[in-house]
């Protein structure tokens, strides 16, 4: 019998040796090869009974649970592993009754052992336990928490309180379900068997049964942040995963550790280095591409230890959790060791260069911008799943792609990502919008590192708005850059690479779908430019080739523009949009939002669009009523514009007179006109 690792094989060895009565043999804690079952069974059993059991196996009266069958196999080596399956072909003396002997191990070992026995004429079946139902998994979750305390008293809100409990329980595992994919489900319990590989997995229950530790269900925070209908924290879920893997890789890290104590020899306390965290992520890279890696021993172990432990080690490799035939088990483990290599604090793990071993990575699926942000965020993992607001994470400037392409893959709402390279303020925020408003349901922060002032983002490019005083460069993927929908550029200079640029349109029919603005555009003198709709683009800057003559747009500048710095008087027109949109359009005549969601959600760190705001106030357009910010329609009429103007396809020309009243203001103006640098023929 086969399972991935901590799938339970142990569990389930000892329930069917409870089950059939039979005796169990843990393998981990017996020294394998031949002869070495004989012996034990002689000296457990005694010689008078000894011979009994054994012909009670041959006759399929009795049976034997042997567990553990892949920690011998580390723990031997393959010579004494082999001897120790012929002992059980020898003890069976060629009978072969029906399942008789029952052998737990990994998969790798398991196979193994089945060719083996096959060699000696012993036939075998080979069966893999599945992963936990649905039902298994809540008796697990309630079995485990059965063993705990809270307030230094036994946990029992589980069984006092069964219908809350059940109910914050199954929003937890929904979310999570969500999370990985599943959408559109009724119960947790219908889409269980599109998600039991990995809600159905042992140790992610078990660390999930630690987040439901809670003395009132009904009002939990956990429901937050993995609710099916409440707000979805991302930076919450990235660090329930994180834990949950992290779980996993120093369970294999004690398992080597016990099972290489007493094989190799070494100075005190060297032991507790071996198999760490970055030494799998390593060796599981070098056996999932087949390539060949100059592992660096842990100090103090001697070139003959060496020789044992890297044996030992890749016998128990191909077992490892993380794995499926010789690929990633799933992309919540691949996407882990991606992070995990991006976030290093070192440019080198164990020898290796970073670029190098990114490459040998699968692409960033779904969580990979959940564990970065898990694996660089300002707090300890410890505290990650408290209630700190929005926790900032750092991420190199050159992951920014991928978390970008990570966050799109894996939102289940509309999702965008703001990028601010000005100044000091270097951010990137993940984002899933409601599309009606615009506000943010869930956010995952980043702070900027090692700014080369040159972003590059690959196509295809979606869903972004990217603010930036330095360069970006639009990467082909071949011949061709993909840009739309729902992009806008500001940036000193747009370099576009390949020969074609193809732009997507919005959803919503005559919305501008791409829109850049720089002050230099780079590119191939014969680049083709499509726009699949000739609203979809809007472009403006200097010098501007013919391909892009129809896309140019002028008409959303005010009279004054000569004297101002086109990039920030866009960012003024879609800092209006965006704030007006934050409004909920409903039955009251003025609506209001919270301070905080506009404030820290719309607004953020951006200076003019913090400008902007305060502009909108002074004109009496937005006030401030306690807690909350009111929009006053009838003054916004005055300007000739309706909330259902500011969504619609000629927004900026529904905003044209208040984009230029507000560009007036002088906190605005200041910060948008021409800088003596910026200005064309400045310095």
């Amino acid at each position: 019998m086969t399972a991935p690792g901590a799938m339970g094989k142990s569990m389930a060895a000892r329930a069917l040796a409870h089950e059939l009565s039979a005796p169990i043999v843990d393998l981990s804690r017996l020294p394998v090869g031949s002869d070495s079952l004989t012996g034990l069974l002689a000296r457990v059993l005694g010689w008078e009974q000894a011979p009994l059991f054994v012909n009670s196996l041959r006759t399929g009266k009795g049976a034997l649970v042997l567990d553990a069958l892949d920690e011998a196999q580390l723990a031997a080596g393959r010579e004494h592993f082999l001897a120790f399956l012929a002992n059980i072909a020898n003890l069976l003396g060629g009978h072969a009754p029906a399942g008789q002997v029952v052998v737990f191990g990994r998969r790798d070992t398991v196979e193994t052992a089945y060719l083996a026995l096959d060699d000696l004429n012993l036939k075998s079946t080979v069966v893999s336990i599945a992963p936990l139902t649905y039902r298994q998994s809540v008796e697990l979750i309630d079995l485990e928490l059965d063993n705990k305390r809270l307030a230094d008293a036994p946990f029992r809100v589980h069984r006092t309180h069964p219908i809350p409990f059940g109910k914050m329980r199954d929003e937890v595992l929904g979310g999570i379900a969500t999370a990985i994919g599943a959408q559109s489900f009724e119960t947790v319990a219908s889409i269980w068997p599109f998600v039991a590989d990995f809600l159905g997995y042992p140790p992610v229950l078990l660390v999930l049964a630690e987040h439901l530790l809670v003395d009132n269900p009904s009002n939990a925070p956990i429901v937050k942040g993995f609710g099916l209908s409440a707000s979805a924290e991302k930076s919450q879920r990235g660090a329930l995963l994180r834990e949950v893997v992290e779980g996993i890789l120093d369970r294999e890290t004690r398992k080597a550790q016990a099972q290489l104590a007493e094989l190799l020899v070494g100075p005190s306390g060297y032991l507790v280095s071996l198999y760490k965290r970055d030494e799998q992520i390593i060796r599981l890279l070098e056996y999932v591409t087949a390539s060949e890696v100059d592992i660096i021993p842990p100090a103090g172990l001697s070139s003959a230890d060496r020789e044992k432990y890297d044996e030992r080690i890749l016998t128990f490799l191909p077992d490892h959790p993380f794995l499926r035939h010789r690929m990633f088990a799933n992309t919540v483990f691949s996407d882990y060791v991606r992070a995990f290599i991006a976030t290093a604090p070192l440019r080198e793990i164990q020898g290796m260069a970073r670029p190098e071993l990114l490459a040998a990575c699968p692409p960033p699926g779904p969580f990979f911008a959940h564990f970065v942000h898990a694996l660089s965020r300002e707090i300890p993992l410890d505290r990650a799943r408290e209630n700190v607001g929005d926790p900032i994470a750092w991420i190199a400037e050159e992951h920014v792609n991928d978390a970008m392409k990570s966050h799109v893959a894996g939102a289940t709402g509309d999702p965008m990502a703001y990028i601010s390279c000005v100044g000091d303020l270097t951010s990137l925020t993940l984002v899933e919008e409601d599309p009606e408003t615009g506000l943010a349901n869930s956010t995952l922060a980043f702070k900027l590192t090692n700014i080369s002032g040159v972003l590059e983002i690959f196509s295809p490019v979606s869903r972004c708005v990217i603010i930036s005083h330095h360069g970006v460069v639009l990467a082909a993927r071949g011949d061709e850059v993909e840009v739309g929908p729902r992009v806008f550029v500001v940036a000193e200079t747009i370099e576009f690479g390949g020969k074609r640029l193809a732009v997507s349109p919005d959803s919503r029919q005559g919305v501008a779908s791409v829109i850049l603005v720089a002050n230099e555009a780079k590119h191939d003198p014969k680049i083709v430019v499509k726009a699949y709709a000739s609203e979809a683009l809007w472009v403006h800057w200097s010098s501007a080739w013919h391909q892009w003559k129809q896309y140019l747009r002028t008409d959303v500048l005010p009279s004054s523009s000569d004297i101002l710095d086109p990039k920030s008087v866009f960012q003024v027109l879609f800092a209006l949009r965006r704030i007006l949109r934050a409004f909920h359009r409903g039955a009251q005549n003025n609506p209001m939002i919270y301070w905080e969601m506009l404030d820290r959600l719309v607004v953020g760190e951006n200076r003019i669009y913090a400008a902007t705001l305060r502009g909108l106030v002074s004109l009496n357009l937005i006030s401030r009523v306690s807690a909350s910010y009111k929009l006053h329609l009838e003054e916004l009429g005055k300007y000739g514009v309706s909330w259902a103007s500011v969504n619609g396809p000629n927004f900026a020309h529904a905003l044209n007179k208040l984009h230029a009243e507000v560009c007036g203001i002088p906190e605005v103006f200041e910060l948008i006109k021409w800088r003596k640098r910026d200005a064309p023929g400045g310095e």
